[in-house]
């Protein structure tokens, strides 16, 4: 672990979210430099790295040959946005030259890879592994959790969480081929939802889900997925869950690429409710039987940069009491995914009476969603600038 006071950056991969990643470095010119930004598609390595004066390469093999050399070395931290598919080699190859990772969610296309990326996690333990889940780092995800606290809106029944968008030319996008993202919609800007469930309410159970597949040959363009969680008997076990609660919460996760702009936060408790609305970024709105209250807080618009900060504070030796979510949370969240997809093909007409637990770890193909197309998770265990630049 580098105990450096600026945490010399990587980007692996230099496309949109990189780029999100990026304007958070620039934003923390006193906790990190970028120093060198990596993507197959060199032109697109070195326009990103112009701005920063960082260096551009083709490879990650590049890259540490390079630095490696030099008086400097290699960065002390990577943050790895490639496609999921091509997560596991280039993780490996950067913690062992010595670099700690924060990987972009989803931690990889399959739970086999997921599985491995723990591993090899484990494997370096003086390297800070972890997965990207920004919106932990919501200023208004905080404020929620302290006026439950408060008791402002009694006992948490629901937490309802929308991330949707029309963008039909994901249509023909790798995030929508299940071999190459893991899935679709729930695995992209669902995935937030199910971790943000996790870390509010502890380990979750999924209860049902439907998907929705309306490009043809393409993973599922919507889904809706209902969680479980909490309770005075899960919250002992949970550890780490912001909000315990003396009954089981239930969660609704909606997400989807053919729908209306929606996103937005909902906890519906005994005494009231609270929402957050990613399009109105600075308040969140507190309803009770006296009226709704605006409440002022700031933007989802610094939560990379928030991110990256504590990141970047853990890589030089800091404190761990940022919400950072390990290697271990990104693959709890596959699994629901995976789990998700396995409900939703059970319970169509024309699937089989009962779907296996778990198929083998090297298992190449996809499972089915009840619409036929591909569902890349379960090898083991079973506005547009939003949604896209900044989800």
């Amino acid at each position: 672990m580098s105990q450096r006071t600026v945490t010399r950056l990587a980007l692996v991969g230099a496309g949109n979210i990189a780029r999100a990643h990026a304007a958070a470095a620039a934003s923390l010119p006193d906790a990190v430099e970028l120093v060198a930004v990596v993507d197959t598609r060199r032109e697109a390595a070195e326009a990103l790295a112009e701005a920063s004066g960082a260096a551009a390469f083709g490879s990650v093999e590049e890259m540490l040959a390079a630095l490696g050399g030099t008086p400097a070395g290699v960065p002390d931290a990577a943050v790895v946005c490639t496609p999921p598919s091509a997560r596991v080699e280039a993780a490996r190859r950067l913690l062992a030259a010595g670099c700690s990772l924060l990987l972009e969610k989803p931690l990889a296309h399959t739970v086999a890879d997921a599985e491995a990326l723990v591993r090899l996690a484990d494997a370096y333990p003086a390297a800070v592994a972890v997965t990207g889940f920004c919106h932990r780092f919501t200023p208004a995800v905080g404020a929620m959790i302290g006026l439950v606290a408060e008791g402002r809106i009694g006992e948490v029944v629901r937490c309802e969480n929308t991330f949707a968008a029309d963008l039909p030319h994901l249509r023909g996008h790798w995030m929508s081929d299940s071999a190459v993202a893991g899935g679709g919609s729930l695995i992209d800007t669902g995935l937030h939802s199910l971790d943000l469930f996790a870390y509010l309410f502890g380990p979750a159970t999924v209860e049902g889900a439907v998907f929705r597949c309306g490009w043809e040959g393409r993973s599922e363009s919507n889904a809706t997925v209902l969680l479980r969680a909490g309770g005075a008997h899960a919250a002992a076990a949970a550890g780490g869950a912001r909000i315990e609660t003396v009954y089981p919460v239930a969660g609704v996760v909606a997400c989807g690429w053919a729908e209306n702009s929606r996103f937005d936060l909902r906890l519906v408790g005994t005494a009231g409710s609270l929402l957050y609305d990613f399009e109105k970024p600075e308040a969140v709105f507190l309803t009770t039987p006296a009226g709704t209250e605006t409440l002022a807080v700031e933007t989802h618009e610094v939560r990379f940069d928030r991110q990256l900060a504590a990141f970047a504070a853990r890589v030089a030796g800091g404190p761990g009491d940022a919400p950072l979510c390990g290697f271990a949370g990104g693959l709890e969240a596959l699994r629901r995914v995976a789990e998700a997809a396995m409900l939703d093909a059970a319970s169509r007409p024309e699937a089989p009476a009962s779907a296996p637990a778990s198929a083998p770890a090297s298992t190449p193909a996809p499972l089915r969603n009840g619409n036929g197309n591909g569902v890349h998770l379960a090898a083991t265990a079973a506005s547009e600038a939003f949604a896209e630049a900044g989800r």
